[in-house]
Order: structure tokens, then C-alpha cells, then sequence
């Protein structure tokens, strides 16, 4: 992430087309709010309110500002973190007045000197959480995700047994016994997974992602429960095989067993709190996290190549209902290839990320023309850019024409994460879909620009991976915007 001293947010829409009203502005970087240390300022004075009462944690009071100025392309919000003051914002934390006045999407920029701005990341999408409610809290991208092997966040309908893998590869998920979402206890989402202990549990299929070898691995999930009965959390465990794995609470204290107990925590994680609670492998070194504090380690080599029904709550493939968790769970994932922690980390603060348009990303599409300028300096969209006839594109732009540009990247995401790539960018009218404008983003930078668009109208990107390996990827409601 960028570190700069100006950030600010342009290209800003609202759900009715119309006035903007908010209640909180926050700017978040990885570890939660910063925009506390700053100066908020906007190019265009609101018409009721004032911006204090965007940074003031009151829900209560709210800044407007009228339509024709939240249209106008020198509208912009601008943060200053004073002379010698960085911040490396990731996104943007909102609380809502009523929904028709409530921002839809917006763009976010960096700058050095408070002149020359850079793009960072386009919201094509806030959902109204509710009058004087805050949107959720910021989630940073994982750069993982390739290698998440099971996603459960346990959301759905109070009483439901239907449980969603939101992992690249999604298995099915069974539920057994009672094994139900829900509302009485959550940590984010409004529900979670309940077990009753009494042959409740959730079970996934044998496949290739949960068979870990002797690679890097971390098993993650967020408990709530009061017992200090040995009982198992996740479990691929196999009786008499050295190779198979149970992460279980044993005396209100994390454990791991493989044909033995390898490793035993010290933090008490049965008080019928929510905590955070991880396992990783790395480098041949397991270790325990209680919300985010190392809990021990020990050498853990085992080559774990069982393929083996993986269970939840309970001992599965070899089936002991001894061993049935009683309690909730919530956020459970599962990373093959790679023990995401080895020393204290910040636990997390919102639901773990789900994949994002697939693995061909398009997270940058910008709105602004005088920004394009330096896109175009640093990463230019290449000469063999697929061309049309001449009289063909001249009727579409009197059509879509205009003094706007739409520009951004296409990337691949990946290990290393997020590579550019080559890919075929064709630009669409939002409402009627008709074809306005293609090219070929960069192959070194995965930089492309769209220049001399319509500012009153609407567009969608649909970015196509030239090698054929990823499906498209398509970001809509896009406003060209010339820049303040």
C-alpha cells in the first residue's frame, strides 16, 4: 500500500442520482482509522452541515451536499495528514442517512504535494446498512486467496443448515444432526454455525486442497464456547494414522493431535467470549494464536497426505461422538501452502475477504482524465490496440463521446500476487450494452485507458485474460469524470 500525506475521493455517486448525505467519513488504512489525525477538507462547501460532523463518531449528525455539486467534476473530498505525516489508506468506512442519499461509489487518490494525484482503488458498490448505521468495517484484500482451501462465513437465515464455501474451489457442505445458522451469537454477519455437541457438525468431502503434505498450511476460525471437555474444532483425523490432524480445545486450551499431542496451548479459550484462534504450519514449525498472540510452538513434520472427509465440530472420518463440539463458530478458513502467521499479529476486524471477480482482476478502473495523462506517461496503452473502421468509431462517439477518460489495470491474482497481464479491454454503454471502445492492456504494467468519453453517461469494462486462462471480469457503473 501507498504511503502519501494527501488522499482524497472523486468520481463520487450516490444511489438516487441526486444529493449526497452522510453522517461519518473514515479513512482506513490496514490496522483501522486514520483520517482522525487529518484535515478533512471538500472542494465544494456542503449545503447543510458542516464536515466535522463527518469525522465526529456520531451517527446522529450529518453533512449534505446538493447534486449538482456531487456531479460536478471538481467535486472532491481531500485529506491532509500534515508536512512529514504519511498514511497508507486501503478504503473507506461510511455512516448512512437515508438510502437515496447515500454514496454508491466513489474513487480513491494519493498524492505527494497535494497537485499530482494517483490512482488507487475504484467502490463501484456500498450497500446502505441503514439510517444512522456505519457500513462494515474495512477488510484488506488477502493476497492469498489463490491458496484458500475452505471459506465458511456461517451467514444465512436464523435456523438454516445451508452452508456456503466461498473459497476459489467451493466444496459442498453437509450438515448433520442439528448443526443450523444462528442469530444468537455472531462475531460479524449477524449469525454463526451452532453445535450442540449431541452429533451437530459440519462435514466437507476429501479433495486435493485439504491434503497438505509437508508444506506450509494455517487453520483459522473464531470460537465461541464454554466447555473444557476435550472437544474437536476441525479435524481430518484417521485412527492409527500418524498423517491424519485434529485442532481441538483440551482443557479449555488449544491442542493438536497427530497419532499424539504435538502441541498444547496455555491461553483458556473456553469463557464464552468470541476469540480468534489459529494454527500454522511454516517451515516446519506449528504454531498457536489466540486473538492474535502467539500460544506456542512446537516442530510438527508430519506429511499430512490423507485424503480424508474433513469435519467441523466434531470427529468425522473416524467417527467418535465423544469428541462433538458444543458452542459457536464463526469465519472458519482454510490456506494450503501457506502459514500465514509466525509472530503476533492484529486479528482480524471483519469477515475473512472472499475472492474477487474471479482470479483476473480489474481493481483500479479510474475516472480521471487529468490523471490519465500519467498513466499514459508511465504505462501507455500499446500501438497495437485493436482498431474499427473509421466511419464506425466516428458514429459511436458522437454517440458516447466526450472530455472524459475511464483507465486502470488488469492484473492476475497469484503468488506473486497481483501481476499485471495482458488483457482485452472492450468498453460498453452501461444501459444498452452497445460496444464503444476496445483495447489491449500494456503487458508489462496491465495499464489501459479509454479517453474522450461522455461525462452524463454510464459504462462497464469487461476485461478478458489474451492468454485464455481466467474467466472475464467486468466492473459497471462507470462515470467518466474530468479532473478537478
Amino acid at each position: 500500500m501507498p504511503a502519501a500525506r494527501y488522499w482524497r475521493i472523486v468520481g463520487v455517486e450516490t444511489y438516487a442520482g441526486g444529493d449526497l448525505e452522510l453522517s461519518e467519513l473514515h479513512l482506513y488504512d490496514a490496522s483501522g482509522r486514520v483520517d482522525a489525525a487529518a484535515t478533512l477538507t471538500s472542494t465544494i462547501a456542503p449545503a447543510a452541515g458542516t464536515l466535522a460532523a463527518l469525522q465526529d463518531d456520531n451517527l446522529g449528525t450529518t453533512c449534505r451536499f446538493e447534486g449538482a455539486a456531487v456531479r460536478s467534476g471538481g467535486f472532491a473530498f481531500v485529506w491532509d495528514f500534515g508536512a512529514g505525516n504519511t498514511a497508507a489508506a486501503m478504503g473507506l468506512r461510511l455512516g448512512a442517512a437515508a438510502q437515496n442519499v447515500f454514496m454508491a461509489g466513489c474513487s480513491l487518490q494519493y498524492s505527494t504535494d497535494g497537485a499530482q494525484w494517483w490512482p488507487h482503488f475504484t467502490f463501484n458498490r456500498y450497500i446502505w446498512p441503514g439510517a444512522g448505521a456505519y457500513t462494515p468495517a474495512i477488510v484488506l484484500d488477502d493476497p492469498h486467496i489463490d491458496k484458500v482451501a475452505l471459506l465458511l462465513h456461517m451467514d444465512g437465515v436464523d435456523g438454516s443448515t445451508t452452508f456456503k464455501d466461498s473459497s476459489p474451489t467451493a466444496k459442498a457442505i453437509t450438515a448433520s444432526g442439528n448443526a443450523k445458522v444462528s442469530s444468537a451469537q455472531s462475531k460479524w454477519g449477524g449469525a454463526s454455525l451452532a453445535l450442540g455437541g449431541g452429533g451437530d457438525y459440519l462435514s466437507a468431502p476429501a479433495h486435493a486442497d485439504f491434503v497438505f503434505g509437508v508444506g506450509d498450511f494455517t487453520v483459522e476460525l473464531l470460537i465461541n464456547t464454554t466447555t473444557a471437555a476435550e472437544k474437536v474444532l476441525v479435524d481430518q483425523y484417521e485412527n492409527g494414522n500418524p498423517n491424519s490432524w485434529q485442532l481441538s480445545v483440551v482443557s479449555g486450551r488449544l491442542a493438536w493431535y497427530s497419532g499424539g499431542y504435538v502441541l498444547t496451548g496455555a491461553v483458556a479459550v473456553n469463557n464464552g467470549a468470541w476469540h480468534h484462534v489459529a494454527a500454522a504450519r511454516s517451515a516446519g514449525i506449528l504454531r498457536f494464536f489466540v486473538d492474535g498472540v502467539l500460544d506456542g510452538s512446537a516442530a510438527l513434520g508430519h506429511n499430512f497426505n490423507s485424503n480424508l472427509v474433513l469435519g467441523i465440530g466434531a470427529q468425522v472420518a473416524s467417527r467418535n461422538s465423544a469428541y462433538d463440539f458444543p458452542g459457536y463458530i464463526d469465519e472458519l478458513r482454510i490456506t494450503k501452502g501457506v502459514g500465514r502467521y509466525t509472530a503476533n499479529f492484529a486479528p482480524p476486524t471483519g469477515p475473512f475477504p472472499d475472492p474477487i471477480g474471479g482470479n483476473l482482476l480489474l481493481p483500479a478502473t479510474m475516472h480521471i482524465a487529468g490523471s490519465a495523462a500519467q498513466l499514459a506517461a508511465s504505462s501507455p496503452v500499446p500501438a497495437f490496440s485493436t482498431r474499427r473502421a473509421h466511419s464506425l468509431q466516428m458514429a459511436r462517439d458522437i454517440e458516447h463521446g466526450g472530455p472524459g477518460t475511464i483507465y486502470g489495470t488488469t492484473k492476475t491474482k497469484g503468488s506473486p500476487a497481483n501481476v499485471p497481464a495482458k488483457a482485452r479491454v472492450v468498453l460498453l454503454h452501461q444501459r444498452s450494452k452497445l460496444p464503444v471502445r476496445e483495447v489491449w492492456s500494456d503487458p508489462t504494467t496491465g495499464g489501459f485507458a479509454f479517453e474522450g468519453i461522455d461525462t452524463r453517461q454510464e459504462f462497464l469494462t469487461l476485461a478478458e485474460d489474451a492468454a485464455g486462462n481466467f474467466r472475464p471480469v467486468a466492473a459497471s457503473r462507470l462515470v467518466p469524470e474530468v479532473a478537478p
